[in-house]
């Protein structure tokens, strides 16, 4: 059983040894690991070279920056040999790529628990129709250097160590919240069926959607098996400023929305964040009639136009109006075909579903418990009729 490590690095020099270090000392060492290095310019690659003249299972791909979702692409590219690399890019290789029998994404600054892969390898062993492996995992808070191993699992009402089908995972979470990209391993045939949207944020919430709707079973792991990093300067945690000392670099397409907005960052980020809603939106949307999923299996598509009807209602149709005539990617145009769709606007709906968004982390069930038994009541049955009346609804194609 052969895994692969695909790990995208992007100016991550004082993170990158650690993870490396992670992956080449694995306790489960049938590895091929692909490091794609997406135009660094600190000592990244010098590092990433570093590691590959002394592990003959590591490969190089070095490439002008395109972004996180590009770079995962090629990655997967280049292990499942779907398209040669352009000639700007730069390959060092021991020996030619093989189709793995499954694929791990790490990203450059996080990293594996020594036993991260084995843990993968014999639930897949002992679970043979398993198609993914989803673990949890610890974080790491870079400002205060300490590891938070509070769980981050999205709510999910169904016993861990059990292998469900995707539409009962859907059905049974508590949040409306997904993606998924780093979080466990998957079957590598599934690298030609779905791909990162590139030019985006939050790439992991569509591919995350797709991915699992390509699987008949999926296995949720309670194990820790990798650590996630907070650091003040990633992608996602950059802090919204107006302060251009802290634009960050990691994103070219940035500049463009930056300039379009006068400079203002801030109001630039939140637009690439809308953006990248509408476009998770759109292509699961498709995917969903590409695949015809609707008529294989329409619990599945139910349960997938649910979550997206929440993405529409929340981060679409409640936020549509920030940016005034300012659009540069014509986001109002993509509204409308959101709509179309019949994911439509409700101002009852939003206020709602805003409010439930920020309820979402609050036990507001131990707290009437504790504080005022005399009203407490099963709480989460009304908040799952809520959801029913107002985001479950059937949508229609």
């Amino acid at each position: 059983m052969n895994f692969a490590i695909i790990i995208p690095i992007y100016n991550v020099e004082p993170y990158l040894k650690q993870c490396l270090d992670s992956v080449i000392h694995q306790t489960y060492q049938n590895l091929q690991i692909i490091l794609v290095d997406d135009g660094s310019t600190d000592q990244s690659f010098e590092i990433a070279y570093e590691y590959f003249q002394k592990d003959q299972r590591i490969s190089i791909i070095q490439k002008p920056n395109g972004g996180l979702s590009q770079a995962r692409n090629v990655g997967m590219d280049y292990l499942m040999s779907l398209t040669p690399p352009p000639t700007d890019y730069t390959v060092y290789a021991h020996s030619k790529p093989f189709a793995p029998d499954y694929i791990h994404f790490l990203d450059s600054d996080d990293w594996f628990e020594l036993d991260c892969i084995e843990k993968c390898a014999e639930i897949f062993a002992s679970h043979p129709q398993v198609d993914i492996v989803w673990h949890e995992h610890s974080w790491f808070l870079e400002e205060i250097q300490k590891k938070d191993t509070t769980s981050i699992w999205p709510k999910i009402k169904l016993l861990k160590g059990y292998a469900y089908p995707p539409e009962q995972i859907f059905a049974q979470m508590c949040t409306r919240h997904f993606n998924f990209a780093w979080q466990g391993a998957f079957r590598s045939e599934f690298a030609h069926q779905v791909r990162f949207i590139e030019g985006i944020e939050f790439e992991d919430v569509a591919y995350g959607m797709m991915l699992f709707s390509c699987a008949k079973l999926i296995y949720l792991s309670d194990q820790r098996l990798m650590c996630y990093r907070i650091r003040p300067n990633s992608i996602c945690q950059r802090t919204l400023t107006k302060d251009p000392n802290l634009i960050p670099t990691y994103a070219p397409y940035m500049q463009v929305l930056i300039d379009a907005f006068g400079g203002d960052f801030k109001k630039a980020k939140f637009y690439s964040f809308f953006y990248a809603d509408c476009i998770n939106i759109i292509k699961t949307h498709q995917w969903i009639l590409e695949k015809e999923i609707e008529e294989e299996n329409p619990a599945l598509a139910s349960e997938l136009r649910s979550f997206l009807a929440f993405r529409a209602l929340v981060f679409i149709f409640s936020r549509k109006h920030w940016f005034g005539s300012i659009d540069p990617y014509k986001t109002q145009e993509m509204c409308d075909q959101i709509q179309s769709y019949g994911y439509k606007p409700n101002a009852l709906r939003i206020q709602i579903q805003i409010l439930l968004h920020k309820f979402e982390g609050f036990n507001i069930r131990v707290f009437l418990r504790e504080k005022i038994p005399f009203i407490y009541i099963p709480l989460r049955s009304i908040k799952r009729l809520i959801y029913s009346l107002f985001v479950s609804d059937r949508i229609r194609s």
